[in-house]
């Protein structure tokens, strides 16, 4: 079922606690597609697109993640749901993140894939977010597009597809925007806050957010589990949504109170 108000556009499906689901940069509530049937089967699913993505891209700045934080309990308490699991992947992990800090009575259980607290703890880290902006502005969103998805192979053509036609919905400046927000924001100060049951997935072969990241949300959360697969990437759930399925039910399983 489809809703449409003011704010975010979001989908829904399926019945049970409620689990809400937050997609990464530039994509949509789509990219949880490969899930979604299952997750459905045991949870009200509620899948937002944060502002200036998807059904939400006609949404202004600003893109900061606090923003986008709290667009995402807005639109909770337009649908009157609370305490939620939240899941959050890529961009999506850190605005859960957030939600978890700034509104802790809104979060019952997190889970963090893919993701980080500070998206600038390396040297490659900081190279990567000085070149990128450079490239958006100079190659346009359709070859940008194309350089995106050449660094990750493994992703079909249909789904690399969907993936352009997401960000070639949005203004360029949006797109920089968005990207300078994912990048900078730092919310390392706001994981001592986050005191729900977490679990954190991560790709051993994950190159766009590395191993370390996920160590360190593991660390900064206290009692936080991460389950890592050795072979995975930073399309785990695209590529081993089983794993991402698996582990997400049996740590909700396993923390039902």
């Amino acid at each position: 079922m489809e809703n449409q108000r003011p704010s975010l556009s979001f989908v829904e499906k399926g019945t049970g606690p409620v689990l809400v689901l937050l997609h990464g940069l530039f994509m949509s509530h789509t990219m949880f597609d490969t899930v979604l049937p299952s997750f459905a089967e045991r949870h009200r699913v509620i899948l937002p697109d944060l502002r200036g993505y998807g059904g939400s891209v006609g949404l202004g700045p600003p893109y900061s993640i606090p923003q986008l934080a709290k667009d995402v309990v807005e639109l909770l308490d337009h649908l009157e749901v609370k305490p939620v699991d939240l899941f959050g992947y890529s961009e999506g992990g850190i605005v859960a993140e957030c939600i978890a800090a700034v509104y802790p009575d809104r979060v019952r259980r997190l889970v963090l894939a893919c993701t980080y607290a500070y998206n600038q703890g390396s040297a490659l880290e900081k190279i990567e977010a000085a070149v990128v902006p450079w490239v958006f502005r100079g190659f346009g969103k359709q070859k940008s597009c194309r350089w995106v998805l050449s660094h990750f192979p493994e992703i079909e053509t249909q789904r690399g597809n969907k993936f352009c036609e997401t960000m070639a919905s949005m203004d360029k400046e949006s797109m920089l925007a968005a990207l300078h927000e994912a990048n900078f924001f730092d919310a390392r100060p706001l994981l001592p806050r986050i005191l729900v049951p977490t679990l954190v997935l991560a790709g051993g072969k994950d190159d766009a957010v590395p191993m370390h990241n996920a160590k360190e949300l593991a660390s900064g959360i206290e009692g936080a589990r991460l389950d890592v697969l050795p072979e995975g990437r930073h399309t785990l759930i695209w590529t081993n949504p089983d794993f991402v399925l698996d582990a997400t039910e049996r740590f909700l399983q396993a923390t039902e109170s």
